[in-house]
């Protein structure tokens, strides 16, 4: 990518030749310019980087509580993934923008009148930008609440997709991906309980390596 100052610049020293040949001139070293540019004008352009990791599981868990109006909920696949975000960081020249796109499948339920959420973390703290893309502000996605009905299915099947945007603090930096599920007494009944059973995960991550003048 070539910025428009770059271009501007090739412009205005073919504009010195005659006039005669000014607009062909013009046009091949605007075209020569740009096939063998300077490093320094492609200074502010972004350099990509991408990847990739899944979890499984293939038995049940299961959480509860047991007072009024409590909330139980835990890991869905263990430890937390650490996810390295490619890119350089070497301030105030070097930065890198890291975007994650976390996308769960799970066979779930929940008892009867309850919520049954899941939520979403990285590095332990709600994804930036989540509750334009797939959770609330605090990393939560409830996929049912209130169903009187919802303990009579054995499974039903649930499947999202959160975004999160964040900047590295250090080179190549790795990121802790949380993805838990639980339930919340919402009727008031005294107790809830939520299942998870066979679930997977997939989290991507692309990255934005910035060079600055």
């Amino acid at each position: 990518m070539i910025t428009k100052a770059c271009i501007h610049s090739a412009a205005s020293q073919a504009s010195k030749v005659a006039r005669p040949a000014r607009i062909v001139i013009v046009l091949l070293t605007t075209l020569l310019f740009v096939t063998t540019a300077p490093q320094a004008c492609a200074a502010g352009v972004p350099k990509g980087g991408h990847k990739s990791a899944a979890r499984s599981r293939n038995s049940a868990q299961k959480h509860k509580c047991a007072t009024k109006n409590c909330s139980a909920d835990g890991p869905m696949f263990g430890a937390a993934l650490n996810m390295v975000c490619p890119g350089k960081v070497n301030p105030p020249q070097e930065s890198t923008t890291c975007y994650y796109f976390i996308r769960v499948k799970s066979q779930v339920q929940v008892s009867a009148g309850d919520a049954g959420y899941f939520r979403f973390l990285i590095d332990g703290v709600p994804p930036t930008g989540s509750s334009a893309s797939g959770a609330d502000a605090n990393g939560y996605v409830t996929w049912l609440d209130g169903d009187p009905d919802s303990d009579t299915i054995r499974w039903d099947s649930r499947s999202y997709v959160v975004a999160g945007v964040l900047e590295n603090t250090s080179t190549n930096q790795k990121h802790a991906i949380d993805v838990n599920f639980g339930c919340t007494d919402t009727d008031g009944s005294g107790s809830c309980s939520v299942s998870s059973g066979l679930a997977s995960l997939v989290v991507d991550v692309e990255s934005e390596d910035w060079v600055s003048p």
